[in-house]
């Protein structure tokens, strides 16, 4: 039994584009996302800890586009792709296959809409992973210009103070329990 969970219209203001204005000025996008997995088990249990919570889904999609600068909405779409089909680390299934559709209204002249479509399947992609003393990160993606990781802590790990020369960092806490 497939279950597909479908955001519609999700608007973003990012950095997006290769022109210099687009360098410098936020431009509203528009995402629609379908994903698919199976969702038995959270039907039967009408528990939301066995779905996907499509609120948290589109809070994760805005946190990676509003933190993020991108030259192409390919990158865009491919990147929420990516971190979609990142198997999960509780007790959800898995993502299947997810579809992200990116949309930018101001790159043509008119009413005429310009548009990305990219879909994957969980067998597309392989996530590297690097153990750490406090737990491990999976490396979502990294380009020239972005990166985007998730870090899990191992219990009652710290996490080191550390920077970084060459990038900003912003960070999106996923789950409940931390202290900062």
């Amino acid at each position: 039994m497939m279950t597909t969970i479908s955001i519609a219209s999700l608007q973003v203001s990012c950095i997006i584009g290769v022109l210099e204005h687009e360098r410098t000025t936020k431009q509203l996008i528009t995402i629609d996302v379908e994903i698919t997995f199976d969702g038995r088990r959270a039907a039967t249990s009408e528990s939301i800890e066995f779905t996907h919570d499509y609120s948290a889904i589109a809070g994760q999609i805005e946190f990676i586009l509003s933190n993020g600068e991108f030259m192409l909405i390919e990158s865009a779409a491919h990147l929420i792709l990516r971190h979609l089909l990142l198997p999960p680390t509780d007790k959800r299934p898995r993502i299947l296959t997810a579809k992200v559709t990116v949309t930018k209204a101001d790159a043509l002249s008119g009413t005429a809409l310009a548009a990305v479509t990219i879909q994957g399947s969980e067998a597309d992609f392989v996530y590297a992973r690097e153990k750490k003393s406090w737990g491990y990160v999976d490396i979502i993606e990294e380009t020239s210009r972005l990166g985007l990781y998730r870090l899990t802590l191992s219990p009652e790990a710290t996490l080191p103070p550390h920077y970084h020369n060459q990038m900003l960092e912003s960070e999106l806490m996923m789950s409940d329990g931390l202290l900062s």
